[in-house]
């Protein structure tokens, strides 16, 4: 890096109201309310943004996959969607309990619609091949009901399009804190350092916990951690038990695996100290922890591509594993 550039991309000092430390890159702070002071976190910030847009498409694939296949009931682990609901939902109350930054908040928001989503159109697709199954039985299929993908996949294009509206930081103000980190990706909660130490860590001159806002987060963030740890379980024992994967998007997992990773990435690169390391412990167990199981899925569809066959017919039975 040319002296040049550094000077363009880091200043030192720091606004009136504002208490970065020493040097930090304006146009983060100005755009994000992230105080980033060298390259190493620069890096880490930009894996953060990366994994952000990750996260905000991960079930666009599988919208379509289900709609082309229209078996997505016999394909996915009811368990594995409501464990991934149930850790968004985690996430939501950490950010609004320890008040986090309204961006962070829209798209813990943004991530649960998604989880809705694929769970009503799970839902629908179930009742509606239940009906279809029970038409053909009575040897009448002339009623069935034709599926028209494109309005749903125009209405989940809109959401995230207005959504983003919300995610530029209009309003965030950060005058209470020394430091504003902005943590990107699906885990949200971060930590702003205040004045007063809550709960020190051990006999040193460093803090755990700053006020009971960052507990109470840190406490969600377990929760939030073990249901995205958890939820592939399901899916993986699923798919054993079907000898297929007819009907799952390989690219969710793909984008998965790439959002987590440039997640648990961006958070080393921001700090490696012990302390910072344990304050986002849950959320690097709920991302890079689950490479391994997301890994797996990928595995099987290696395994088991060549007994996927074409969609399931009406009348055609097919069990419903759980």
């Amino acid at each position: 890096m040319t002296s040049a550039y550094a000077d363009l991309l880091f200043v030192m000092g720091t606004p009136a109201d504002v208490q970065c430390n020493s040097t930090y890159a304006t146009w983060t702070f100005t755009i994000f309310k992230e105080c980033v002071h060298n390259n190493l976190q620069m890096a880490g910030f930009v894996l953060g943004l990366i994994s952000l847009l990750l996260w905000i498409v991960v079930f666009i694939p599988q919208f379509y996959e289900s709609y082309k296949n229209g078996h997505c009931d016999q394909a996915l682990s009811p368990l594995f969607l409501i464990m991934w609901l149930l850790g968004d939902i985690s996430n939501l109350t950490g950010c609004l309990l320890s008040h986090q930054l309204p961006t962070q908040t829209y798209i813990a928001i943004y991530y649960i619609f998604m989880d809705i989503l694929i769970l009503s159109q799970f839902a629908y697709y179930k009742r509606k091949n239940r009906m279809q199954a029970n038409i053909s039985s009575n040897g009448d299929i002339t009623s069935s009901v034709r599926v028209e993908p494109k309005h749903v996949i125009y209405g989940v294009a809109m959401f995230a399009t207005f959504s983003w509206t919300g995610l530029l930081p209009w309003q965030q103000g950060q005058t209470g804190m020394r430091e504003g980190h902005f943590r990107s990706g699906r885990s949200l909660l971060s930590y702003g350092v205040e004045e007063n130490c809550m709960v020190p860590f051990g006999s040193t001159d460093q803090c755990m916990f700053y006020a009971t806002g960052d507990l109470i987060g840190y406490v969600f963030g377990v929760v939030s951690g073990i249901c995205y740890f958890l939820s592939r379980s399901p899916q993986i024992l699923k798919n054993f038990q079907r000898k297929s994967v007819e009907g799952i998007s390989l690219f969710m997992f793909i984008i998965t695996v790439l959002g987590n990773l440039t997640y648990g990435l961006s958070v080393i690169f921001e700090d490696t100290s012990l302390v910072f390391l344990l304050q986002h412990l849950p959320w690097l167990v709920g991302s890079i922890g689950t490479l391994i199981f997301d890994s797996t899925i990928i595995v099987q569809f290696g395994l088991y591509s060549k007994n996927s066959r074409g969609p399931v017919m009406v009348g055609e039975t097919q069990p419903l594993l759980a």
